[in-house]
């Protein structure tokens, strides 16, 4: 293969060094004013990529440089040296890569990110004859890797109707009671240990801590048994397809997608209503009603610092059979209110014991329906009124009751009540005159 620098007709070196009269500054304009970054290993691919191999080269006034097989050129007297436009690049691709799994971050790097945009145009592609592709050309291109990626996708949707005639419910189900017993086995290891080196429950008496760990060495042994006739029975466990066709690989490929979408859409509606909670707590005189907002704003913010604090899994992390990171199958709970972690809701042992739980609480007596609110006289006139205003009292309460009737209530007080109400309340006695 011909050597892509020959028709420069200029040298190669070998170590990277400063070539040129013009300025070449090892820094790139970076997040704040009048300041200038060093390029380091905080830019991520920038020092990996300048450690890989590069020459330099020279001819007239046009710097060279040969990385990674590509040729870049930049004119002599350019502020940005090479390494710089590396870091700016990687930094560049960071960002870019963090507002994907974080888009609401873009605020944050509006000032970083003009500058980072500025940097590569001192430096363009070197290859002879190379140039940038036309619009129709990256359209035509864009359209040739949706074809494919169409055609990809109807592959696999292929391969999974074929695999749907291989599915075995018992198989599946012996896959998800082997991964429950590991990660069991896991974590009842990590108790023993403390256990015998007493960081767990340290003023345990040793009489005590020690039948704890007859009793979980036991558990563990049942469970190494289990595990072995387990695999045997499974196989390899990334064979084993669902009811679906879907091998675990693929379906933690769709795992990946749904949980960056819940995870997105919950910080979007948490972040919403906390702007709404401190709006309204500003305009809020009634202390009750602030307290209740700040607690609010506290769980909210507990919740979206922790979402926040999630780092981007890759399709691999995640749990094959729930939408979420395989690392949150565990047995302590750690998410807290924020996301759930805990045992993965499809293992069967687990399952089993939340069925059970929930019976239990569907089969609980219903709470008794609360008491009809006790029946009230229309009106009530008190004893030791004067002649004048009993008489107009009642003019009153027959004009608007004509049919009411009078009966004796506490403390010698006359009760005012509807006819069939008033019958009621004095069964024993002739029924009460109409007022």
């Amino acid at each position: 293969m011909a050597d892509p620098v020959a028709p420069f007709r200029i040298k190669v070196h070998g170590e990277p060094r400063r070539i040129g009269a013009g300025p070449w500054p090892a820094t790139y304009p970076a997040e704040g004013a009048g300041r200038a970054r060093p390029a380091s290993a905080a830019d991520g691919q920038g020092t990996g990529m300048a450690t890989r191999s590069r020459s330099r080269v020279q001819s007239d006034s046009t710097l060279i440089v040969k990385h990674d097989g590509l040729l870049w050129k930049s004119p002599a007297g350019a502020t940005v040296s090479f390494e710089a436009f590396l870091s700016a690049k990687a930094r560049f691709t960071q960002i870019m890569d963090d507002q994907s799994w974080n888009p609401w971050n873009r605020e944050s790097h509006d000032q970083e990110l003009p500058r980072l945009e500025e940097v590569p145009d001192q430096w363009t592609r070197a290859e002879p004859g190379f140039r940038p592709l036309t619009d129709q050309e990256f359209e035509q291109r864009c359209e040739q890797r949706r074809t494919q990626r169409e055609a990809e996708q109807a592959e696999q949707a292929r391969q999974r109707e074929a695999r749907k005639k291989l599915y075995n419910p018992a198989r599946e189900a012996a896959r998800l009671e082997l991964l429950e017993n590991e990660s069991l086995i896991r974590h009842k290891q990590t108790e023993l240990a403390a256990l015998r080196d007493g960081t767990r429950f340290p003023s345990m008496e040793s009489r005590r801590r020690t039948e704890e760990i007859t009793t979980l060495e036991r558990s563990l042994d049942d469970r190494l048994a289990r595990v072995v006739r387990l695999r045997d029975q499974v196989g390899d466990i990334e064979t084993v397809v669902d009811a679906n066709g879907a091998l675990p690989g693929e379906r933690r490929e769709t795992a990946l997608s749904m949980f960056s979408t819940w995870r997105y859409c919950e910080v979007t509606r948490l972040r919403k209503r906390l702007d709404t909670a401190r709006t309204t707590l500003k305009t809020t005189d009634d202390k009750a009603a602030k307290s209740k907002i700040r607690t609010q704003i506290s769980l909210d913010g507990c919740r979206l610092e922790a979402l926040l604090a999630v780092p981007r899994p890759t399709a691999d992390q995640m749990c094959a059979d729930y939408p979420h990171p395989v690392a949150w199958d565990c047995w302590s709970t750690t998410g807290g209110m924020a996301f759930y972690a805990g045992p993965c809701p499809r293992w069967p042992g687990w399952a089993a014991r939340v069925r059970k739980a929930r019976e239990i609480l569907m089969s609980a007596p219903s709470p008794a329906p609360p008491a009809a609110p006790r029946a009230q006289p229309l009106a009530i006139i008190p004893s030791g009124l004067p002649l004048t205003e009993l008489m107009a009292r009642l003019a009153e309460i027959q004009a608007a009751h004509p049919d009411a009737r009078a009966t004796r209530g506490r403390a010698n007080r006359w009760e005012i009540w509807p006819a069939e109400d008033a019958a009621e309340r004095t069964p024993s006695r002739a029924a009460s005159p109409p007022l």
